[in-house]
């Protein structure tokens, strides 16, 4: 995995009020910090209730970063970040795994693999 990439994992696979806290303090916030972003920065999360800890907005407040939670069940109504944001992502995204099954056509793209060939420019 790169150097300057992250990853967690849960019990259950899933995202949890931890690891998404842990994700914010230990990579998100420094990252800000290494980065001179000004503070403050919004922080926009779907509505998860990991993403909507006390802990977690206790620290947010502390440190800048105002988070904004999306709707539930909108994705009408935020369909331009699917456009602008996602739509974009997901086409390189699928452009760099064709890349990679064509110069390693015997071999199989794992999630262990996957971060090295998303890093590629």
């Amino acid at each position: 995995m790169p150097d300057n990439w992250a990853t967690g994992k849960t019990e259950k696979g899933w995202i949890t009020g931890e690891a998404f806290y842990e994700y914010i303090a230990n990579v998100f916030h420094l990252w800000l910090l290494e980065n001179n972003v000004p503070m403050p920065v919004v922080l926009f999360v779907d509505g998860h209730s990991s993403h909507l800890t006390l802990h977690l907005s206790e620290f947010a407040s502390k440190n800048g970063i105002e988070i904004v939670a999306l709707y539930p069940n909108a994705t009408h109504v935020l369909q331009p970040l699917d456009v602008s944001v996602f739509g974009p992502l997901k086409k390189k995204f699928a452009q760099k795994v064709k890349e990679w099954k064509i110069a390693n056509n015997t071999l199989v793209l794992n999630k262990i693999k996957l971060p090295m060939v998303l890093d590629q420019n």
